[in-house]
């Protein structure tokens, strides 16, 4: 368990546990070693007190695996768009609780930086 902003920022922290020298070969072992990565972060409910858990998942697969290997981590949000199901982004999540209004726009803008494409999902979700 640790405190990070989504998933990918999760396999970039630990890689980073190690020194820089150390790193280089640890994508290695690690991209072996995931299974599946969780982000879980509780928002604030848009009306009235509590929370509600939003998440995100990256299943290992071929393509995450090599994109550790390489160094590439940061394309992993990227692949996330994809609707393969080893990923499920945050946006996902984010959109249906905004959609359902169980949390406010301005909430789940604090846990994505793709902006445009949750925008887009909530349109999507609105117009069934």
């Amino acid at each position: 368990t640790m405190h990070t902003l989504n998933a990918t920022a999760a396999v970039d922290r630990m890689v980073d546990f190690f020194p820089g020298s150390e790193r280089r070969q640890i994508r290695g072992p690690l991209a072996e070693a995931l299974f599946c990565v969780f982000s879980q972060p509780l928002l604030e409910k848009g009306h009235g007190a509590g929370r509600v858990l939003a998440w995100e998942k990256v299943s290992s697969s071929i393509e995450v695996k090599k994109a550790i290997r390489d160094g590439r981590i940061h394309t992993l949000r990227a692949m996330m768009q994809s609707n393969h199901e080893e990923f499920v982004p945050i946006e996902k999540n984010l959109a249906e609780l905004v959609a359902s209004a169980l949390v406010t726009r301005e909430e789940v803008l604090r846990w994505t930086d793709q902006v445009e494409y949750l925008d887009d999902l909530v349109r999507l979700r609105r117009s069934y």
